[in-house]
């Protein structure tokens, strides 16, 4: 039996499949028998090399989904640019705003989109959609568009902010996931979950009218979670009755511990070069 959905780990923190190299950002190549789209592009370089050596050329990317508009989820979008990148990017429009990190000493760091490639972008309006909403983008396939957060327990998991001084907080409006539909239940994408994995579950869970969430892919951004938020995450996880979940990238290794200490599904490694097959 043939694989219906085949979901490849372009960019990932850690290393997994000899000859790959490992970047703090995330990248997943996602094949469906309808088409073949990119979920982010990591920081940049490790892109490059990584998708060459997985035998994925910058023609072969159609479609773009930008899980929000940090440098380690965007920064590879210069090489897909500098080769004439062809089809669609999908964002949502905060994903160009400036953002930062606060740092100790001055200045600040810049962790949006890099400037480079907002200015491509800005030359080239007509390959982006900006995801205001839900949204289909192939078959048995959505973009959530932004995630209610109703859960008290979940927020953006860090201190980041819209200006150079890190006075205003920046609550991360862009945040979105992937979900596609398949015989065994609803396969969900995280990019880094500012929304909050749960939010973003329950969300989803709405949107599909409770189809089962079969599997979790992505950055769950608990690695400055504290006991609170990891438990009523877990309760969350088991309340959806998630089968198999791939933490990685800004999950950190606390809580993905957390996860592996405690039963309610099959927790399985997410690492660079790490595929995922789903059935017909």
């Amino acid at each position: 039996m043939t694989a219906a959905v085949k979901i490849s780990v372009v960019v990932e923190d850690c290393p997994g499949l000899p000859g790959l190299r490992p970047e703090h950002g995330l990248s997943l190549w996602v094949e469906t028998p309808t088409g073949a789209f990119l979920f982010d592009t990591g920081q940049g370089e490790a892109f490059q090399e990584n998708a060459g050596a997985l035998g994925i050329r910058p023609a072969d990317v159609d479609t773009l989904v930008l899980s929000h508009g940090h440098y380690d989820h965007t920064g590879g979008m210069i090489h897909l640019l500098d080769n004439e990148m062809p089809g669609r990017i999908y964002a949502h429009p905060a994903a160009f705003a400036p953002r930062f990190r606060k740092r100790e000493e001055l200045p600040h760091k810049a962790i949006g989109m890099p400037e480079k490639i907002r200015r491509r972008l800005e030359q080239k309006p007509d390959i982006v959609t900006y995801t205001s909403a839900p949204q289909q983008i192939l078959e048995n396939v959505w973009i959530t568009g932004p995630i209610p957060r109703n859960n008290d327990f979940e927020d953006t998991g860090g201190l980041f902010f819209s200006d150079p001084a890190c006075s205003v907080p920046d609550p991360i409006e862009d945040d979105q996931a992937v979900w596609i539909q398949s015989s065994r239940g609803t396969i969900v994408l995280l990019g880094c979950a500012h929304a909050g994995v749960i939010n973003t579950l329950d969300y989803i869970a709405r949107l599909t009218e409770g189809t089962p969430v079969y599997t979790v892919i992505g950055g769950m951004h608990l690695q400055n979670a504290g006991e609170e938020r990891l438990t009523k995450t877990l309760q969350g996880l088991k309340r959806h009755g998630i089968e198999v979940v791939a933490p990685c990238h800004c999950t950190g290794p606390t809580a993905v511990a957390y996860l592996h200490e405690r039963p309610h599904s099959s927790v399985v490694p997410c690492l660079c070069g790490s595929t995922f097959s789903f059935q017909k």
